[in-house]
């Protein structure tokens, strides 16, 4: 059986809109499975509102987006 090698590549952005807010809490970030202490070919990402307004709500989109 013959064995293929492929790679993936991914260029990641965030972009996002205040609104009538004074900040903006939202959070984004995204992980190459290279940088695994085993590679993956893969790239996962992930996005959360900061729900503006919220007391905390930065910290929270942070914590979602870090522990996923």
């Amino acid at each position: 059986m013959a064995t293929v090698e492929t790679s993936v590549q991914a260029s990641v952005g965030f972009a996002s809109r205040t609104g009538p807010r004074k900040a903006n809490e939202d959070f984004a970030g995204a992980l190459s499975g290279a940088e695994l202490a085993e590679p993956r070919q893969e790239v996962i990402a992930a996005i959360a509102d900061g729900i503006g307004g919220a007391k905390g709500g930065r910290v929270a989109a942070e914590t979602a987006v870090r522990g996923f």
